[in-house]
């Protein structure tokens, strides 16, 4: 069997780029297991405001980018190609956070965007000088995100979900080796920034 070609498919699956609408259904999943769907059009305009923004936006910045020249590889592989991108993206979930707080949606999509703008920037920083995985830093703040969201739930609940995006953290790890996309130490410091900004603006959120 290749397994090439299926770490290829599990890094195209677990792409950043899905991370913010997977956050938002799992919220919208949280409060249905809480609350039933007793407000079922309260989701559509919030999930519209992040596919817009986080999937659609960044797709067609890349695909211009591509047409300019300015980059040689729509899945940008190069760390050099990054840096641009990694800048235009903290700058747009710094915008949205400010945007989800003005039009009244969940709180949680506003801490997930400030999440994503310090993950950005992070990112940003240490492309400077070195490459890292966007993928296991996803992984990893889906891990906590996930987990904490469904804290409230019964302990089974809880525990199923993280214990499926502890697996998911796992496949994409090891499909990001296997592609050689990137060596461990690479993997696990994303991996461990992804968990760690996470956590730490949770934890700010509660302390404000």
């Amino acid at each position: 069997m290749n397994t090439r070609k299926i770490s290829n498919i599990v890094s195209y699956l677990t792409h950043p780029i899905f991370l913010p609408l997977t956050l938002v259904l799992l919220l919208s999943l949280r409060q249905y297991l809480i609350a039933g769907m007793s407000h079922p059009l309260y989701w559509l305009p919030q999930l519209i405001f992040v596919v817009v923004l986080t999937l659609l936006l960044p797709l067609l910045i890349i695909v211009e980018m591509k047409r300019r020249g300015i980059v040689d590889d729509i899945m940008m592989r190069r760390r050099e190609t990054r840096t641009m991108l990694y800048g235009v993206m903290c700058l747009i979930f710094a915008l949205m956070s400010i945007s989800c707080h003005r039009l009244n949606y969940d709180f949680m999509i506003s801490l997930f965007c400030v999440q994503g703008a310090l993950l950005m920037a992070a990112i940003l920083l240490i492309n400077l000088k070195w490459k890292i995985s966007i993928h296991c830093a996803g992984v990893g703040v889906l891990t906590v995100d996930a987990t904490l969201l469904f804290l409230s739930l019964p302990a089974q609940t809880t525990l199923i979900v993280a214990s499926v995006t502890t697996i998911i953290s796992m496949i994409t790890i090891y499909a990001r080796l296997d592609t050689g996309s990137h060596t461990r130490l690479q993997c696990i410091a994303g991996y461990a920034l992804g968990t760690t900004v996470s956590q730490t603006i949770i934890l700010a959120s509660a302390l404000i």
